[in-house]
């Protein structure tokens, strides 16, 4: 049996504004005699007054919301030595870009008929647009990611 066009497109969103209330959880708030807040999946015990929550919870898989500034910023389960191996070779790199960016403005500047090879092995000099237009471009690398 072959289902129509309508079908096809129908089904699949249906099925999706009936799994619509599964992303809804209650949770109950409620503040103890010692003045503590309590969060619960159930109601407290006792018959005490609480507060009834509908929460949105995310799809399974989704990324939790943002840390608190209080909250490390090395993403989890990393080990301390990783995450600082990770930031000496990102600064190496940075600090390879700014050379070569420093490079290049120091060559186009000091030589206005600065050539390029092309691919057959032949030379191609650059223009005065394209050489103003690789000087601006390392300039603006420069004044936002070098010291």
């Amino acid at each position: 049996m072959e289902m129509s066009g309508i079908a096809r497109l129908v089904f699949p969103c249906l099925l999706c504004a009936l799994a619509q209330p599964l992303l809804a959880a209650e949770v109950y708030r409620w503040v103890d005699a010692a003045g503590e807040v309590h969060y619960s999946a159930t109601p407290p015990p006792g018959g005490q007054q609480a507060e009834r929550m509908d929460v949105r919870v995310g799809k399974p898989g989704t990324p939790p919301p943002a840390a608190s500034p209080a909250a490390p910023a090395q993403p989890a389960g990393k080990p301390p030595e990783e995450k600082a191996r990770e930031d000496r070779e990102q600064e190496a790199e940075r600090q390879a870009q700014c050379a070569n960016a420093r490079s290049i403005v120091e060559r186009l500047e000091t030589r206005p008929a600065s050539r390029y090879r092309r691919e057959d092995g032949s030379y191609q000099r650059y223009s005065d647009e394209e050489r103003e237009r690789m000087i601006r471009e390392a300039r603006d690398f420069e004044a936002r990611h070098c010291r």
